[in-house]
């Protein structure tokens, strides 16, 4: 057996024998870490959009929510018929003379209206057992009071049903990874959901607050698959 004081001075010289100086074993430590990363990055699959039959069958009705602007749509998948689009509106509160906490307040109250009618009108898509999703509002940025609470109307007006969807999940789903520090464009979430759906609704209804509705609709039924599969 080699005595542990050898031991030591093998793991700090250098291939030809002689002692490593500070520099020189950080730099060894450095490079050994390097290694390890780089092989842990060989290692994760490459991404690959999910494929219409990576999504759960069920309908479901999606919610992107603002008070200013509410993107929704009804996303079916069911067997023999692929993936639709069977309905899409905006909800858009009519300007008002108030501000501060008190206009927020009041177009709250005008997409509860418009959320109501479009539960509405979409009852017939939904068929007896829907799926209900909503955007999770984000904790930071740009008024983020605003996703709060027209996301609170969704979850009263579903009476609790309502799921969260996290808008950077469904894009890392359906876009893919992206390098670190870029953020993903509205142009790529518009050809991620247009894989899905060649022949889009007419162009007064395709705007950017529909398409994330449908992104969380989808990411909603690709989620259900994937607990699927793991049970």
């Amino acid at each position: 057996m080699t005595p542990p004081d050898q031991n030591r001075s093998a793991r700090n010289t250098s291939g030809s024998g002689r002692p490593l100086i500070p520099a020189q074993r950080g730099q060894l430590v450095f490079d050994t870490v390097h290694e390890i990363e780089e092989q842990a990055r060989r290692r994760q699959p490459t991404w690959q959009a999910p494929i219409p039959r990576d999504f759960a069958y069920g309908c479901v009705l999606a919610f992107d929510q603002t008070t200013s602007n509410t993107g929704t749509a009804v996303i079916t998948h069911l067997p023999g018929a692929g993936l639709r689009i069977a309905y899409t509106e905006t909800v858009r509160p009519a300007e008002t003379a108030l501000t501060s906490h008190e206009g927020s307040y009041a177009k709250a109250a005008q997409i509860r209206r418009g959320v109501r009618q479009v539960l509405a009108r979409t009852q017939p898509h939904l068929g007896s057992e829907p799926h209900y999703v909503f955007e999770r509002p984000s904790v930071t940025g740009h008024r983020t009071d605003s996703a709060l609470l027209a996301g609170l109307v969704v979850y009263e007006e579903t009476d609790g049903r309502a799921v969260l969807v996290s808008n950077r999940h469904a894009k890392r789903v359906l876009v893919g990874p992206v390098p670190k520090g870029t953020t993903i464009t509205k142009r790529q979430v518009k050809e991620a959901v247009g894989r899905y759906f060649p022949e889009p609704p007419p162009s007064s209804s395709w705007n950017e607050h529909v398409r994330d509705a449908i992104m969380l609709g989808l990411v909603h039924l690709f989620d259900l698959k994937q607990r699927e599969t793991a049970e």
